[in-house]
């Protein structure tokens, strides 16, 4: 990161954890560049901003990731993952108001009359913000400690016995409530087709192949993680007899027809297309 900056670089960022393989980046090392350099850092603490900060209350060692160091001057929280708030609701922080006034926008002179909006949506529902107030009250820093602690604690337990299972390595560190896994000796994405038909719906991850288990409080419990395990040991039996070793199958085939493509904006192209198709209207019946 020190290598990569220069005088165009505007901001630091760092993930606290990061979405695909879990892992957090090392925050106090990159807030010590931010203040030697002059360089606001951001936090992305989308994913684990409901989890980290409870993590040392909840029995974990945490090292520091927010306004406790000096550098560091913004953290992103997603209220809707592990905060348990409806959809569409977020928060960032900020440690000073001048990096919150970058973020408003004012026309002082439209004819409509002063028009000031504190983000770049217009308009917000108030309701969400109105749920999300009240379900951070309902459930209170007990609850969350509390939740924290027992989604980790699987989550850990989960990268363990996953490290049992022949043929696959964990793909980062499981920090917090993300368990990543990659295979050298088959398709992973062979194993994650054959895990959708068992019931589990896992995301996909690319550079590396892997896939990732994002534990959540109803999956936070012996029974499921034994489940998964069963279920994820079996997958990759089956991905390890096949001749092919599942570089047949379909969501190997679309990674590894993405991966062959030097021109990524392709993929952007077929993806766009893909949405496209979502938003289409259906055709008139004669």
């Amino acid at each position: 990161m020190r290598k990569a900056i220069s005088r165009d670089t505007c901001m630091l960022v760092g993930s606290a954890p990061n979405f695909p393989s879990g892992s957090i980046d090392p925050i106090a090392e990159i807030a010590n560049l931010g203040l030697e350099y002059g360089i606001p850092v951001h936090v992305d603490a989308c994913l684990g901003g409901f989890l980290v900060p409870f993590m040392e209350d909840a029995g974990f060692e945490m090292p520091l990731f927010d306004f406790r160091l000096p550098g560091v001057t913004s953290v992103s929280c997603d209220t809707h993952k592990y905060g348990n708030t409806p959809k569409g609701s977020s928060v960032i922080l900020y440690r000073e108001p001048q990096y919150l006034h970058h973020q408003y926008f004012c026309i002082s002179e439209w004819p409509g009359g002063i028009y000031a909006t504190p983000t770049l949506s217009g308009s917000r529902c108030g309701s969400s913000i109105a749920l999300t107030w009240a379900t951070l009250l309902h459930f209170g820093r007990n609850t969350y400690v509390e939740r924290a602690r027992k989604i980790v604690s699987m989550a850990r337990k989960l990268a363990g016995e996953v490290a049992q299972i022949p043929g696959l390595k964990a793909m980062g560190r499981t920090d917090v409530s993300v368990v990543a896994f990659q295979s050298d000796e088959f398709n992973i994405y062979a194993v994650s087709d054959k895990l959708n038909k068992l019931g589990w719906n896992l995301n996909t991850l690319q550079n590396p192949a892997s896939i990732h288990f994002c534990l959540t409080y109803n999956q936070a419990s012996e029974e499921v993680v034994k489940e998964f395990v069963a279920d994820l040991t079996k997958a990759c039996d089956e991905v390890r007899s096949d001749p092919k070793k599942g570089g047949d199958s379909k969501s190997a085939a679309i990674y590894g027809l993405a991966a062959q493509i030097p021109d990524k904006s392709l993929v952007e192209e077929v993806a766009y297309t893909f949405l496209d198709a979502c938003y289409a209207m259906p055709e008139k019946e004669d």
